[in-house]
């Protein structure tokens, strides 16, 4: 549609609506497109899932232990049972209900379609419940979980009866994600520490340890091998705590990966 030579940029009276139907061609197929991908699904990559579940260190290891849980079709409140069995979720600063609603936000676990049954007044009394505690740890929330303010999650509308499954996405992520494989690579890539975090892990692995009694070890098996570098036991602590061989409840204790490393190791160097 064009305007008389002498009317343009002086004033020209607007068209008719009937007049500028199929005008602007440009904008009603870029409306079209904005209709087009609210449809598609968003696909997410191996990297978007691992970024999600690193931000906050603390979390991570409850991250993969709650996705390898749903290998099995479970529901929220068997989630939320089961983490509190997993020692890494004593010292997590979010609640169980976050870790499933940021693993399903970035495709690692997927909701499965809700009975037909109606839901009862109990459940209902239960979500209402479980909502107002999301709000009140919202803030926190979104502090621990994203960090620099990036892909701020809201709060839950409903997670009271969900029935959850591993995606593909979330079963690669398990796999790529072993902690042994990184544990196996501390200890065999530092010689001159490695008997060091070996002392660690044994010691962990007969009971519970307090950081002093760690700490009372490592100086007497520096004594002993008659070495003068200084030994800071956090150095140690921090490391494997990292790649999964220890957490912390209370004491330090030894991580089932980190006991079964411990064995593996001490196999071959009796072979």
């Amino acid at each position: 549609m064009t305007f008389p030579e002498e009317t343009v940029g002086k004033g020209a009276p607007v068209p008719e609506a009937e007049q500028i139907q199929g005008a602007y061609p440009a904008i009603e197929d870029f409306e079209q497109r904005v209709r087009e991908c609210a449809e598609v699904p968003a696909v997410f990559t191996l990297e978007d899932l691992t970024r999600a579940v690193s931000k906050q260190p603390l979390h991570k290891h409850t991250y993969r232990k709650l996705l390898a849980f749903f290998n099995e079709e479970h529901t929220t409140e068997e989630a939320e049972a089961f983490l509190e069995e997993v020692p890494e979720f004593a010292y997590a600063v979010q609640p169980a209900g976050r870790f499933l609603e940021v693993l399903e936000r970035v495709g690692g676990i997927e909701r499965l379609p809700e009975e037909a049954s109606a839901e009862t007044d109990e459940g209902a009394g239960a979500q209402e419940a479980f909502a107002h505690a999301d709000e009140v740890d919202a803030e926190a929330v979104a502090e621990a979980v994203d960090g620099d303010g990036e892909e701020e999650i809201s709060p839950s509308v409903s997670l009271v009866g969900a029935h959850w499954v591993i995606t593909d996405l979330g079963r690669e992520y398990v796999e790529a994600s072993d902690p042994r494989v990184p544990l196996r690579s501390l200890i065999a890539e530092d010689p001159a520490r490695q008997d060091g975090y070996l002392l660690v892990l044994r010691r962990c692995a007969e009971e519970p340890r307090t950081r002093a009694d760690l700490e009372s070890a490592l100086k007497a098996y520096q004594k002993e091998m008659g070495s003068a570098a200084q030994v800071f036991p956090s150095v140690f602590l921090d490391k494997l705590e990292r790649v999964g061989g220890l957490y912390w409840k209370e004491k330090w204790s030894i991580t089932e990966e980190g006991r079964e490393i411990l064995a593996e190791l001490t196999a071959s160097a009796t072979a």
